[in-house]
């Protein structure tokens, strides 16, 4: 977004940067929203097209609402991701990534050990998407994150 000697400067800069940074995330989340809504219907819809099989089918079509809610979740992620990296935060980022496969990992050994469905792990696999989202969304807006709000005298 800006060099980091440039996001230093005074408060007008910090503005402009937090500025570009809240249109950047409502894009990803206007853009999340959309390719939810398009992969519930494509999901709900298109299974029959690579299936002859009923059953296979019926179970493609009833992961529509996890699909739907990872793709909602995956906007805010990359848009987070974005700015992460674009402020020079890739290291915490990385560090930050490990929960991911703490919790998927931990959520699959679950959807196993208690016979779940592919429903059930695909609910794990939205929410670690949307929890993910929200931990980065917290620290962009902890002290030195992009979305801070820095009160000036």
């Amino acid at each position: 977004l800006v060099p980091a000697q440039r996001a230093k400067g005074g408060a007008g800069v910090r503005d402009r940067v937090r500025s570009l940074a809240q249109a950047i995330l409502l894009v990803a989340a206007g853009l999340g929203l959309a390719t939810g809504m398009l992969g519930f219907v494509l999901c709900r819809h298109l299974p029959t097209i690579f299936t002859t099989d009923v059953a296979v089918a019926k179970e493609a079509a009833g992961l529509a609402v996890p699909a739907m809610l990872s793709l909602m979740a995956l906007g805010i992620w990359y848009g987070n991701q974005g700015l992460m990296l674009a402020t020079g935060r890739a290291r915490l980022l990385a560090m930050l990534f490990s929960w991911n496969l703490i919790y998927f990992v931990a959520g699959s050994n679950m959807v196993i050990a208690c016979k779940l469905t592919l429903f059930h792990s695909w609910c794990v696999f939205a929410s670690m998407h949307a929890i993910f989202a929200l931990i980065v969304s917290i620290v962009l807006r902890l002290p030195k994150g992009v979305l801070c709000h820095v009160r000036t005298v």
